[in-house]
């Protein structure tokens, strides 16, 4: 929309008049008070961003973006336990959203949380057990939580569904080295130039 427009243009007088408008029409349109936060933000107005997107919040509880958003500014800020809390908020509200998963996780491995982290992300594995995306997440938590045995044998089922992932294969020959399983390292290699599952 224009308002949109002109918060991307820069143009932020405009866009806080449009969004004023609007809200003047409906004081409790959650949309146009996530536009508002966005003029803000990009304003440079932190505190007057996050008034808005609590405001925005309470309108709708399973509003997912201004969640998001906070949880974004509180990542900027290095606030990793109020980006946490957040983002569990916003899964406990939208448990099917995979995007939610994905950030929370990430934020829980930053703030060092990993078996937490190990936790999401079987999460989202459980719903999207065909992505292997998913599986690298949680073999990465895995890895990071010292259950090697387990990342591997992630990285493997990544590997199934897709053979020629190949950010995986690398990650699972990282995993053989770093073990001095020097042999295997070098036949999965040989197996991804050949074309052959790995097993």
């Amino acid at each position: 929309n224009l308002a949109q427009l002109d918060t991307r243009q820069r143009n932020l007088p405009a866009a806080r008049a449009r969004y004023q408008s609007i809200l003047a029409l409906d004081a409790h349109d959650p949309l146009a008070m996530l536009g508002m936060a966005q003029v803000e933000a990009v304003d440079g107005k932190e505190r007057a961003a996050r008034d808005w997107l609590e405001r925005a919040k309470r309108e709708q509880p399973k509003m997912l973006e201004p969640r998001m958003l906070l949880a974004a500014l509180d990542i900027r800020a290095r606030a990793y336990a109020n980006a946490i809390a957040e983002l569990k908020a916003a899964r406990d509200a939208v448990p099917q959203s995979a995007e939610v998963l994905q950030l929370l996780g990430s934020v829980q491995i930053a703030a060092g949380e990993n078996a937490d982290a190990v936790e999401t992300y079987k999460a989202l594995v459980a719903q999207q057990p065909k992505s292997p995306p998913a599986y690298l997440r949680l073999a990465d938590a895995y890895a990071r939580a010292g259950s090697m045995n387990l990342a591997e044998s992630t990285l493997k089922q990544a590997l199934q569904i897709n053979p020629n992932y190949v950010v995986a294969t690398v990650a699972l020959a990282h995993l053989q080295l770093n073990a001095s399983r020097y042999a295997e390292a070098t036949q999965l290699a040989v197996n991804v130039l050949s074309g052959t599952h790995v097993e």
